[in-house]
């Protein structure tokens, strides 16, 4: 269907160019002259289909007395649909100054099929981003993000099944229990852990929503084009909903839902008392164990603190594999300098502080009720392997992406990949989460 369309097309436009528009208004602004008479504008006209998903390109240059700035696509696309069917009409109009041809005259159709390719894909469309805001983004984004969105609504669903099964979340002793708390028990089959873990495992989870957010973050302005931070309102944004996720979403939750949006469990005080909730929302009493209610928070500020330090970075032209060498440093620091061999800077250990001081570290770093420190090991981790992504990854699928033959481009070669990435949910669960499925 696009190549009749596209030869039908070529012919419509290569007879009209030929003919003349005299007593054609539809054809007038492919027309150029005065007194009343109309001349020919075009010299030369050519349609072609680009790649899957096809679009119709339509390719013109003017006779040689015209200049190609006189003819823009509008004037082409108003001629089109007043003169040929919807099915028809070319996505879009490209003016050259010549005519890509062979050398017996005709239209080089495999050059301007690659032409069409390029223009395709570059050529921007109004979209709605996942912040509501209005963007142009080219067709290629377009389908990126298409795929990307798809990619984190089955994380999502992975990181609320392995919470919601209460895998290695809840406590045992000093330590967290190695199981799914929930699937622990003589009614589930044995083997019901190990397909949660494979399946949905939080630590993969947690990997792909970084690797996919550098991924998204690192999208050059064109194809093949340097990445960069452009740090700016949208991270303002981001830091605010970090805020409001602490204070007040809980408390508006709580207000519209009761206790089926409340938690029930608030810690102990570390002799073994179970800490009774709060019963003042706003106050301190609540602040310093906001972490019960929107822990999870601590991704939107470990991303922050990244894409901050990568900004820094690029204004100053410190180049990518060096900016990755200096974040994984920070994650490199002698267990002997952190407390507890894990954090650093913990502003709430200094109860002769202002409350209001404990407050305010308490909303922006997180408090469990023993501490809001500033520096976590696990934390910076997760932080060089976001800076590497944004870096290096889009280059190593594109390396991957030529070297992998087309016959192993299929859906059956997509599952078995799919599949290697529940192995790390497969390993963490034996090793690094040892129990005894």
């Amino acid at each position: 269907a696009p190549c009749a369309a596209a030869a039908a097309m070529s012919g419509s436009l290569w007879r009209t160019a030929v003919a003349g528009y005299e007593g054609d208004p539809a054809g007038a602004g492919l027309g150029v002259g005065g007194g009343g008479a109309l001349r020919p504008a075009l010299q030369a006209v050519a349609v072609v289909a680009s790649s899957e998903p096809s679009e119709l390109v339509a390719f013109v240059s003017p006779r040689a007395w015209l200049s190609a700035s006189r003819i823009t696509s509008d004037m082409l696309r108003a001629h089109c649909q007043a003169n040929l069917t919807p099915s028809y009409v070319p996505k879009f109009f490209v003016v050259l100054e010549e005519m890509l041809t062979l050398p017996n005259g005709k239209p080089n159709l495999g050059a301007l099929k690659e032409l069409a390719n390029q223009h395709a894909s570059e050529e921007g469309e109004m979209v709605m981003d996942s912040l509501g805001q209005m963007k142009k983004l080219s067709k290629w984004a377009i389908f990126e993000n298409a795929v990307i969105h798809r990619c984190y609504a089955f994380w999502m669903l992975g990181v609320l099944t392995d919470h919601y099964m209460r895998c290695a979340i809840d406590s045992l002793g000093s330590n967290y229990a190695p199981f799914c708390t929930v699937l622990s028990k003589e009614t589930m089959k044995p083997w019901s852990e190990l397909m949660v873990r494979t399946t949905f495992g939080n630590d993969q989870d947690m990997f792909g929503f970084i690797m996919l957010g550098a991924y998204q973050d690192a999208r050059p302005d064109r194809p093949g084009g340097p990445p960069k931070v452009k740090l700016g309102l949208k991270d303002a944004f981001i830091f605010f909903v970090y805020m409001l996720m602490a204070m007040p979403m809980p408390q508006v939750m709580h207000f519209v839902f009761r206790g089926w949006a409340w938690p029930v469990y608030w810690g102990d005080d570390g002799s073994g008392s179970l800490v009774e909730p709060p019963k003042n929302e706003w106050s301190w009493e609540y602040m310093q164990y906001n972490s019960v209610t929107s822990d999870h928070r601590w991704y939107l500020l470990m991303v922050l603190e990244a894409r901050i330090f990568m900004q820094v970075c690029e204004i100053i032209k410190v180049p990518g594999w060096l900016q990755v060498v200096i974040y994984a440093l920070s994650c490199c620091i002698p267990p002997s300098l952190l407390e507890e061999e894990e954090y650093a800077f913990d502003t709430c250990e200094y109860t002769g502080a202002p409350d209001y001081v404990l407050y305010a570290f308490s909303w922006v770093f997180r408090n469990f009720g023993d501490g809001c420190a500033i520096y976590w090991r696990w934390v910076q981790i997760y932080g060089a392997f976001y800076v590497f992504c944004f870096h290096f990854l889009r280059r190593i699928v594109a390396w991957i992406t030529v070297k992998i033959p087309t016959h192993m481009r299929t859906p059956t070669w997509g599952a078995v990949s799919f599949s290697c990435a529940m192995v790390i949910g497969l390993l963490m669960g034996l090793f690094h989460y040892p129990n005894n499925v």
